[in-house]
């Protein structure tokens, strides 16, 4: 039995098959049931065991993690019984994975309509000599004839950045990037008024200054981990927030550090409530401004990439927009090399089919609200197949 990842809080998640059974996982079985209940060898505590049976729930200790599975019907039931500490919190994120989610994001006089329905398309520009697509990246000259083509394919966001992110490269200065920045966000902005645009940044003087200048969205890889001052620009500006996963390095130790998670899926979804939690706490109240980013190929083995993929239907649950960018990244080209068997692995510029192909699964299970991609007109008309296929209704 295939069984998928859905999370409820730090210290519990839920598994899912199709809407079928769910699996309650923990790590503190105190988590699931009082603290006053008998334990009982080898499954959760006793009151729990008896109550399962009469609700066709099962329940067991497997090491350090505890398992409750059953219909979402019958696991509600129980919860109620036993009337466990986090029962309502178990509840309300199982609730979040199955309704139908839609986000509508108000900013600088725009409204950004989010919803499962159909993912936007976030189109990259990069104003960087060394980022690793080289036709992403723009001169200042040829930076509003890029913009307008996007816009001409389609593109629902402008993602522009001057911090080459790719594993490796060399860091740049909030300074030195707040200079390159400057001049085209003032004429993208002076010349397209009602896009919508997203400052790919980790520096928090990068992001005031930017948003000064009339950007919407800021783009974080670290979620707030590389800059300290970064949340408290954001709850200050109340704009958009693209939480983003990558570690507490930055990109340029990456291909030195041995990346190791016991799991892929938990740690993310930990790091995204973590730092939700600290932003709503110093005042941050835009409704529906945090986005979720995972972050596929940063900071992460292919295995890391292939699993949240996966099981990327886990972040339904936090109840929050997701974002996933898979475009051209080097894992694209390791799987198509080992699973074909092909000599040499393709490089970026080979990769398009392959970032198509990533992102399908994420779309088909309603949990991709904003493709960021380099190839928008592509992405475009992938987007618009696959969802012709899966809403197609037999008459």
């Amino acid at each position: 039995m295939k069984i998928t990842f859905l999370n409820t809080s730090k210290e519990v998640h839920v598994y899912i098959k199709r809407n079928i059974h769910y699996s309650i996982k923990t790590e503190d079985v105190s988590k699931i049931v009082p603290s006053y209940a008998v334990k009982f060898e080898g499954f959760l505590e006793k009151n729990v065991l008896e109550n399962a049976a009469r609700f066709g729930v099962f329940c067991h200790n497997q090491g350090k993690y505890a398992f409750v599975i059953g219909n979402k019907f019958s696991i509600f039931e129980l919860l109620k019984a036993t009337k466990p500490r986090i029962a309502q919190e178990l509840i309300k994120h199982i609730v979040n994975f199955d309704k139908e989610h839609r986000y509508n994001v108000s900013y600088n006089t725009k409204v950004l309509h989010l919803s499962d329905m159909r993912p936007l398309v976030m189109g990259v520009i990069n104003i960087t000599k060394d980022s690793f697509y080289p036709p992403s990246r723009v001169d200042e000259k040829d930076i509003l004839f890029r913009v307008e083509e996007f816009i001409k394919e389609g593109a629902d966001i402008i993602d522009i950045g001057a911090q080459s992110t790719r594993p490796g490269a060399e860091e740049i200065t909030s300074e030195e990037e707040v200079y390159k920045l400057l001049e085209p966000l003032k004429k993208i902005r002076k010349e397209f008024k009602n896009v919508w645009i997203s400052i790919d940044t980790y520096f928090s003087n990068t992001a005031r200054v930017c948003l000064e200048e009339g950007a919407d969205i800021i783009n974080d890889i670290s979620g707030g981990v590389f800059d300290d001052d970064m949340l408290k620009t954001i709850a200050i500006y109340n704009c958009p927030y693209i939480i983003g996963h990558s570690s507490s390095y930055k990109p340029n130790q990456w291909p030195h550090t041995d990346f190791e998670y016991e799991d892929i899926t938990l740690e993310i979804i930990n790091h995204f409530k973590s730092q939700e939690t600290k932003l709503l706490e110093l005042g941050y109240n835009l409704f529906n401004g945090i986005i979720l980013d995972p972050c596929i190929g940063f900071a992460k083995k292919p295995m890391h990439n292939l699993e949240i993929l996966n099981q990327i239907e886990a972040f339904r649950s936090l109840d929050r927009p997701i974002l996933i960018g898979t475009s051209r990244k080097s894992f694209i080209g390791i799987v198509i090399k080992e699973f074909l068997q092909k000599e040499s692995m393709p490089g970026p510029e080979q990769r398009l089919i392959g970032s198509l192909g990533s992102i399908a699964q994420s779309i088909t299970k309603n949990a991709c609200h904003i493709v960021r991609t380099h190839d928008v007109a592509a992405t475009k008309e992938f987007i618009a197949l696959l969802d012709a296929v899966r809403n197609y209704h037999y008459a």
